[in-house]
């Protein structure tokens, strides 16, 4: 298992048991738009793999928000509340809204 995935699955489970010290964001800043890709693509995949195995439940929502040049997901700051991944190059991240 590669970093990504060790820090996505265990943020995942710190999550999954509410623990009152996981932030409810994970916020990934990567260097170039092909990263960004992978790691969207990568972190959908693991969340996909634990509802389809019955590990996380599918009634709880986990978006994963992709923050790039040419491609900003737009609702990624309406529910502050609501747990997801933000993954994004730093100039999208830091002058997103």
């Amino acid at each position: 298992m590669g970093k990504t995935a060790a820090v996505i699955l265990a943020w995942i489970y710190k999550r999954f048991l509410n623990d009152p010290h996981t932030p409810r964001r994970l916020v990934y800043c990567l260097p170039m738009r092909v990263l960004v890709e992978q790691t969207v693509q990568n972190a959908q995949l693991w969340i996909n793999n634990l509802k389809q195995k019955g590990l996380f439940p599918d009634d709880r929502p986990l978006p994963v928000y992709t923050l790039m040049g040419g491609k900003i997901d737009s609702d990624w700051d309406f529910f502050p509340e609501q747990e997801s991944i933000l993954v994004g190059t730093q100039d999208q991240l830091l002058s997103a809204h």
